[in-house]
């Protein structure tokens, strides 16, 4: 039977704010701790739970207390999220800041990286933030990643991606990235090496769990295509963009939940200072069916 251990909950700080008088403080909440027993607690106990302790150690640490209102005590802060129980098939001295930020929030880190793992995601685009994405999505555990982007890796995307070997050179996108991750056959997959169409794009994401759009504004029609993929599939797709100086973080499209992609393209253009060349522009890049990023160094 495994031991409960306890710590800290990352970014929670046991401050002294007079003698006799301390705050146990983190970016949620904050406890204010006065009282004999409160100060023996607060310096026998919580300035030593930076490290994993089980429960038998802490209460070791206050020996003139009944273990059980040590651990009622423990169990109050557990429940305020300043203090975290650690599995103990975790190495929780080296906690990611990933599973720190699970924690903090609420969510259990334990369960929500076992949900990861059986998660199965596209991401569409990788000449910039796209590559980048699903290097983060296989450092967090993402059970499936497929990568689709058949256009060829050029010098500049060496700048653009976390891609670095020079041999990447005139390899597709989603080859040289899949290549760089070196993850095991069955966590990546790559999209197909023809020309991308909407057949295409609805087929490989309609069994997914989510996908990304990281295309650039160049490639308009893709997004079109990702966007009624996602009313016919039901799976939800998040955009993401990058301009030459800005940045776009979204929408979220929540098929049959939220407005769609298309929804949020023509508000933005219903809202631009000359109408007829915003749609003329919008019309344009429908046409284009090259990225052009690395255009833009």
């Amino acid at each position: 039977m495994s031991t409960r251990r306890f710590r800290l909950a990352p970014g929670t700080e046991l401050v002294t704010v007079a003698d006799g008088r301390y705050t146990l403080r983190s970016e949620f909440d904050a406890v204010e701790m006065t009282g004999e027993a409160a100060v023996d607690f607060a310096e026998k106990v919580l300035c030593e739970l930076h490290i994993p302790r089980s429960m038998e150690d802490i209460s070791a640490l206050l020996p003139e207390y009944a273990p059980a209102s040590v651990t009622q005590q423990i169990e109050a802060l557990v429940e305020q999220g300043l203090v975290i129980e650690v599995s103990s098939s975790t190495d929780a001295s080296q906690i990611m800041p990933f599973t720190a930020f699970l924690e903090a929030t609420g969510l259990n880190a334990d369960e929500t990286t076992a949900r990861l793992g059986k998660a199965q995601v596209a991401v569409f685009g990788l000449e910039a933030h796209g590559a980048h994405l699903a290097q983060m999505l296989a450092q967090l555990g993402v059970g499936q990643i497929r990568l689709v982007d058949p256009f060829p890796l050029t010098e500049a995307h060496l700048t653009l991606t976390p891609v670095t070997d020079r041999r990447a050179i005139g390899l597709s996108r989603q080859q040289a990235v899949a290549s760089m991750l070196g993850l095991d056959e069955g966590r990546i997959e790559v999209g197909p090496t023809g020309e991308l169409n909407e057949g295409v794009v609805r087929e490989v994401s309609e069994d997914c769990d989510l996908v990304f759009s990281c295309w650039d504004q160049a490639y308009g029609a893709a997004s079109h295509w990702l966007n009624r993929a996602a009313q016919k599939s039901g799976v939800p797709v998040l955009f993401g963009e990058l301009r030459a100086t800005a940045t776009f973080a979204g929408p979220l499209v929540l098929p049959h939940r939220s407005a769609c992609w298309m929804c949020f393209r023509m508000r933005s253009i219903a809202c631009a200072k000359d109408f007829e060349q915003a749609i003329a522009f919008e019309e344009h890049l429908d046409r284009t069916r090259m990225p052009r990023r690395s255009e833009e160094r």
